[in-house]
């Protein structure tokens, strides 16, 4: 075996272990363009306005949110290193850290401004029943049966912040392309029964900017170096020429 065929691997694996660079970015979203949120109300049509509902036992209240990732190069090139989603606390709350709250996977491209415990699409939500409506599959939501994640969540006093940051392998998910991003429904995994109603609310995207969600994504893309790909592209050329010979 020549020496120059020993050069021309060497360079060839060489270039595959520095192929790629990683490049840390930052995305936040906040407000009604970024994101959409709304929550669904047991035996009601609507659930829009300045705060997100969940609440178990006497009204039982999803809360539904989905992010806009376009900013966010998609493919499995893109790593997720961390979330927090931070959510103003708009009445007190008590004591939910024994008390799972389920993140699930939304299954439906809801409409955040026609959606109900019913449905997930109303051209016309001004005029329920009227027909044109497209409905949930199982009243309050369809999602996956398996929570993605499940939040423990402390006591908290109004216009204090959950700062949630478990989302992490769902944005991955989004990111991927292994779902599609309907967004996630937050809920009690136990609704009803128990001694006590529990509930709170948070505010939503469409209040005053202080007061929004806000949802903080920091990743890392691998984009090949051009002079890596060239010599990637130069040990090819030679490992088949070589081979030929």
């Amino acid at each position: 075996m020549g020496s120059s065929y020993k050069i021309t691997v060497s360079l060839f694996l060489l270039s595959l272990l520095i192929s790629v660079s990683s490049f840390a970015e930052q995305v936040i979203l906040q407000g009604t363009n970024q994101m959409d949120d709304t929550w669904l109300y047991d035996g009601r049509y609507l659930g829009e306005g300045d705060v997100v509902q969940l609440q178990m036992r006497t009204w039982i209240k999803h809360v539904l949110f989905r992010f806009d990732l376009s900013g966010i190069p998609s493919g499995l090139n893109t790593m997720i290193d961390s979330t927090e989603l931070r959510l103003d606390i708009q009445t007190v709350r008590a004591d939910h850290s024994s008390i799972p709250i389920d993140v699930h996977f939304v299954t439906k491209p809801w409409n955040e401004y026609g959606s109900s415990w019913y449905v997930y699409d109303d051209p016309t939500p001004s005029n329920p029943g009227s027909g044109d409506e497209l409905a949930w599959d199982t009243p309050g939501g369809d999602y996956e049966a398996v929570p993605a994640v499940t939040l423990y969540l402390p006591a908290k006093n109004a216009w204090e912040e959950d700062s949630i940051t478990e989302l992490t392998p769902m944005i991955q998910d989004w990111v991927d392309g292994a779902r599609p991003n309907y967004g996630l429904l937050i809920k009690y995994r136990v609704e009803t029964g128990g001694p006590e109603d529990y509930g709170f609310n948070w505010g939503a995207s469409e209040w005053l900017a202080h007061v929004q969600p806000v949802l903080t994504i920091n990743y890392h893309s691998l984009v090949p170096e051009p002079a890596t790909v060239m010599l990637i592209l130069a040990g090819a050329i030679g490992f088949i020429l070589r081979k030929k010979k």
